[in-house]
């Protein structure tokens, strides 16, 4: 189920909480299998909406959650989405907060919603996500290439890396690939969403196939 069907109605019944909590249980109960699979440097996404970061006390709750269970904060990168824009003190405030604990924040679906490159500038971000909507057939749309590009060009001048989400087609794959050595890829070309139990078996096959072949041009993925 795709998150666009059940997000709405979380936020509609005030749910966002309990559900982002209940996602920071579960990966941080998880963390020790992850890096058994993908290795001691793997880092795991949470989404945080803006309406969550006007809560002074969201770091503080996951800063207890991943202490815990000793998980460095460096591998945990928080999510927020575009779709509304990040103008209150106590958003600000709290991003502030999570990046000087050592979080990494993400702008989620960058070339959605309010986001423009202002705030890029002002916003402690250490990523972006590139929306679906500007990577779905960016081998033959000239005005994706280019916001793209652009986006290249100002996260590698400051070090901030750059995802590609929403990657179906090979030639979307290849696009990026002989363009783009440093960018991140996500999609359900790559893989689908999977329990944990059947990641260790994927993760061999992609090493083993399309992923060996693919490392050999240096991309990361």
């Amino acid at each position: 189920v795709l998150p666009g069907r059940f997000i709405p109605t979380a936020i509609k019944h005030d749910l966002m909480d309990l559900m982002t909590m209940q996602l920071a249980e579960t990966t941080a109960k998880d963390m020790s299998k992850l890096s058994e699979i993908f290795g001691d440097k793997v880092k795991i996404s949470i989404n945080l909406s803006a309406q969550q970061l006007a809560d002074l006390e969201i770091p503080n709750r996951l800063e207890s959650l991943f202490e815990a269970r000793g998980i460095e904060k460096t591998r945990v990168v928080l999510e927020i989405t575009e779709e509304y824009a990040l103008k209150t003190c106590e958003q600000m405030e709290s991003l502030n907060r999570l990046r000087i604990k050592g979080y990494g924040l993400s702008m989620d679906d960058f070339g959605t919603g309010f986001t423009n490159i202002q705030q890029l500038r002002s916003l402690p971000f250490t990523e972006v996500k590139i929306d679906r909507t500007l990577i779905n057939h960016i081998h033959q749309d000239q005005f994706s290439q280019v916001i793209v590009q652009s986006l290249a060009e100002i996260t590698n001048s400051f070090d901030v890396d750059l995802v590609a989400e929403g990657i179906e087609h090979f030639e979307d794959l290849d696009y990026l690939y002989s363009r783009y050595p440093g960018i991140l890829l996500q999609g359900f070309l790559i893989c689908r969403p999977k329990p944990i139990e059947s990641l260790g078996s994927w993760y061999n096959s992609w090493l083993k196939g399309v992923g060996a072949t693919l490392a050999t041009n240096g991309t990361s993925s």
